[in-house]
């Protein structure tokens, strides 16, 4: 349990850098679970229903997403919904703004320190994000239409890790060092405990929750969405879990943060590529991660074709509608996801 307490206050330590250093109408968009194809990469979805998707990052078939578990995990600060990119703006008080997929017409949102941002359906859900724990609404969940207007508190708790699927917002309760995974409706009734274990980052894809099991080591297990049939996986460390077609995909420490991959019934456990990574993100057939360098570096999900594509410090990457979104101190850049074309998106120099 000791274990346990000192992920716990890390966690703790690592929303308050997070907010201090990094952070729509139309149909909803559906994500689509890629499948490993016979050559090592993925077969892309049908591009036409993912015209609403910032990529075919993993999900369900059966539910609409806010966000990508790979944005989640790098602390979603992009999210993406019916031609609008919305961002998490560091050089304005981390106010939520959005933008043309095209980089024009950047619009403020809200006055709230925000994190965790998901999109779905005209509203934007997100946690407020503090640099102290002082504050009456720190780490409460709100959501507010696309155009500013309609504020609403969802829940009085510090929550982490939002993931809104369909018509639930499910999230990590920071609230007394609980740090167990909840869900409450998107209009803020039936908040639920799901589990009993101490969480830090979890994905949520198939009406599955995989998450690392602090009370067990950091261990990775899966649930239902309704906190049922609970099942240990594997036996080492777990972290930054996300899942590609009938694999899940996590960094474990006890490898020096390599990335590795599992069935989703905890078989075939494998290493994927000869490089370490701090965290990762997939999208259209390629994983994009940090390595130790900060460089921003890409491989296929069988860990072919290694290359980096962005010599500076990367940070946490997020990627919405074929670009790759990072910060670089409080200004955020977009690139291509081979690289190119890198733009300076929100700035101290810029005007928004």
């Amino acid at each position: 349990m000791k274990i346990g307490m000192t992920r716990a206050a890390s966690l703790l330590i690592a929303l308050i850098l997070l907010a201090t250093l990094a952070g729509c109408g139309g149909a909803p968009y559906t994500y689509s679970n890629p499948k490993p194809s016979a050559t090592g990469g993925t077969v892309p979805p049908d591009s036409k229903s993912q015209t609403k998707s910032p990529n075919e990052q993993s999900g369900s078939d059966s539910g609409v997403y806010g966000n990508t578990p790979g944005n989640i995990n790098n602390s979603g600060f992009v999210a993406y919904e019916d031609g609008w990119v919305y961002y998490i703006n560091k050089n304005d008080g981390d106010k939520i703004y959005k933008m043309h997929s095209d980089g024009t017409e950047h619009t403020k949102i809200n006055e709230d320190r925000s994190t965790y941002i998901n999109v779905l359906e005209g509203w934007v859900y997100y946690a407020i994000a503090s640099d102290a724990f002082a504050g009456s609404d720190d780490g409460k969940i709100f959501k507010i239409r696309a155009d500013g207007a309609e504020r609403t508190k969802l829940n009085n708790v510090f929550s982490f890790n939002l993931v809104v699927v369909n018509d639930w917002i499910y999230y990590g309760n920071g609230n007394n060092a609980d740090y167990s995974i909840y869900r409450v409706r998107t209009d803020g009734t039936e908040n639920t405990k799901l589990n009993d274990a101490e969480c830090e980052r979890f994905a949520v894809v198939d009406d599955w929750i995989y998450y690392s099991n602090g009370d067990d080591g950091w261990t990775i297990y899966k649930m239902r969405t309704d906190g049922s049939e609970q099942t240990k996986l594997n036996e080492e460390q777990g972290d930054y879990i996300d899942i590609i077609g009938d694999w899940a995909y996590y960094n474990t420490l006890e490898d020096g943060e390599a990335i590795w991959k599992m069935r989703l019934d905890g078989s075939e456990q494998t290493r994927v590529g000869d490089d370490f990574s701090s965290r990762f993100n997939y999208n259209d057939g390629w994983i994009y991660y940090i390595a130790h360098d900060g460089s921003i570096n890409r491989m296929r999900p069988d860990g072919s074709e290694q290359m980096k594509i962005y010599e500076g410090d990367g940070g946490y990457i997020n990627i919405a509608d074929g670009w790759i979104y990072h910060y670089n101190g409080d200004d955020m850049y977009r690139m291509r996801t081979d690289g190119s074309d890198r733009q300076l998106v929100s700035g101290s120099m810029s005007k928004s």
